[in-house]
């Protein structure tokens, strides 16, 4: 069952100014990574019973990879820490905080009651990124959930780097609360917090 308060625990905290599009093709170029998240999370989520909590997570694993700047996310969701953290500590954190993401997704997109989206608009922002609105309709009866992604152009495509419901982004949350636990504990605390709540999803599902 797909929650009202859903938000996706992990990136840039802050939204920029935004200003009319221009109508140039490269700002529209960052509805492609939005459109395929779209259609695949759908597809996800008719399938999501017979995949489970595990085939989901995997499939929303392989959605990230193709569509969210991982690099960009983790670097900001853990600054001003970041620096500390040598090249394999980086990477290690970056994976748990996927597999945390993903866990997130696998739970809260769970099943198809023939939800979808619709695409509204496509805006360029301040330094060069672009917001994408989206329609989340869960229910003709009801409004719609409004969905900003947010986007950032890497080598010759657009990644997302945060996307908000309703104008709800758990970004602030986990930033605060993250980076709290690194300052307290370190990176062994940080991991073993992450991993007990993905168990504690997993748990929930299984």
């Amino acid at each position: 069952m797909v929650a009202r308060n859903v938000a996706l625990p992990v990136v840039l905290w802050v939204l920029v100014l935004c200003f009319p599009l221009s109508g140039t093709a490269q700002v529209d170029g960052a509805l492609r990574p939005v459109e395929l998240f779209h259609s695949e999370l759908l597809n996800i989520m008719r399938n999501g019973e017979r995949l489970g909590f595990d085939g989901r997570k995997v499939r929303f694993g392989q959605l990230v990879e193709r569509t969210f700047d991982q690099d960009f996310i983790a670097r900001r969701l853990l600054r001003p820490h970041w620096q500390q953290f040598d090249r394999t500590s980086k990477r290690e954190l970056k994976t748990l905080i996927f597999d945390f993401a993903t866990s997130i997704l696998a739970v809260q997109f769970d099943s198809y009651d023939n939800q979808r989206f619709e695409t509204r608009f496509v805006r360029e922002l301040k330094r060069g990124m672009a917001r994408v609105r989206s329609d989340f309709h869960l229910d003709e009866d009801d409004p719609p959930i409004k969905v900003d992604f947010m986007l950032r152009p890497t080598g010759n495509e657009w990644r997302i780097v945060d996307f908000w419901f309703d104008g709800v982004s758990g970004s602030r949350i986990h930033h605060a609360e993250f980076n709290a636990i690194v300052s307290k504990g370190g990176k062994a605390a940080l991991i073993k917090a992450i991993n007990n709540k993905i168990d504690k999803m997993r748990d929930k599902r299984t």
